[in-house]
Parts: structure tokens; sequence; C-alpha cells
């Protein structure tokens, strides 16, 4: 059983470096979203914004301070977009996969919005709250919140299956000569 809160939760590391750079303890799943938007949304506004400068300067001449806001500005809304597409679609398949886990990450996150009344009990319920989840922004601003907490237990999760399906695979690749050979020994 963990024994702090900083044991509860086992930081990405984007908080990892939340944590180096800011002395912070373990950042919130809404903390850590927002960090991962900022750095993101700035990296491509940049690109962006000197890409449109350099072009406008080639074709237009010296006009490339206003097209390196123009194309910063286009930069920052295009990364906001893709950015939050892509967090909606990796926290569902997240949920299609751990429905129970992603639950608990949403109470613990958010825990004046009533969700430990949620029941995951059946398929029904689980496909019920899923619905909702798509639907509602509410709920998807809270699952979006939740996997970033979530993603490193899920990693560890696909990490140990994945050990534990090499580990098979190898073990049938090395059996599979050992029983050839002492099947041409019994035929002898």
């Amino acid at each position: 059983m963990p024994s702090t809160m900083a044991d509860e939760q086992t930081p990405s590391l984007v908080g990892q470096l939340l944590r180096a750079v800011g002395g912070w303890t373990t950042p919130s799943g809404k903390g850590l979203f927002m960090f991962r938007m900022m750095t993101f949304g700035a990296s491509c506004a940049g690109i962006c914004g000197v890409s449109a400068a350099f072009l406008s300067s080639v074709f237009y001449g010296p006009i490339g301070s206003i097209a390196f806001a123009i194309g910063s500005s286009i930069g920052w809304i295009a990364a906001a977009i893709y950015g939050w597409r892509t967090s909606v679609a990796h926290s569902l398949i997240a949920y299609d996969q751990y429905p129970k886990l992603m639950l608990i990450h949403m109470t613990r996150s958010f825990r004046l919005m009533g969700l430990e009344r949620v029941k995951l009990d059946s398929p029904e319920d689980v496909a019920n709250f899923r619905y909702r989840l798509v639907n509602d922004l509410r709920y998807k601003s809270m699952l979006v919140g939740a996997y970033e907490t979530a993603a490193p237990l899920i990693d560890l999760q696909s990490l140990i299956t994945y050990k534990r399906v090499a580990r098979v695979e190898c073990s049938l690749c090395l059996s599979a000569p050992l029983t050839l050979a002492i099947s041409r020994r019994s035929a002898r």
C-alpha cells in the first residue's frame, strides 16, 4: 500500500520535468495536459511563424514580422486542435482497454464531480458511461485529465504484457527445435 501521495502516482516524463524545474510534487492530470499543450503549441507556433516569415521575405520582401505573427497564430491554433483531438483519442482508447482504472483516476482527479457513484459492473454500464464521455464535454475533459495521470500505469501494463508475450513466443521458438531433435532421435 502506498505511503505517500508521490508513491501513489508514478509521474510521467513531463511530470518529472515539472518536478525538476519547479520543485513541484506529482502534478495533476490537468497540469500535465496544460504543460504538454503549451510546449507543443509554442514549438508549432515558432516553427510555423519562422517558416511564414521566411517564405514571405522570399516572395514579398520585408514584411516578415506580419507573416511571423500570422504564421505563429495559425501554428498555435493548429497545434491546439491537433493536441486536443489526439488527447481525446488516446483517452478513449485507454478507457476502452481499462475502464475501471480510468474511472479511478477520474474520481481521484475530480473529487467534487460525484464520479464515485458511477458503477462499471457490466458491459452495458461501461458502454453507457462511454457514451457520456464521448458526448459531454465536461466528462471528455475529465477523461483527458485522468489519462495524463493514468498513462504511466497503462504504459507499465503494456510493457508487462509485451514481455509476457515475448517470453511465451521465445519459449515456443526455443522448444520447437528441441522437440524436433527429440522426435528425430526417437524415430531412429
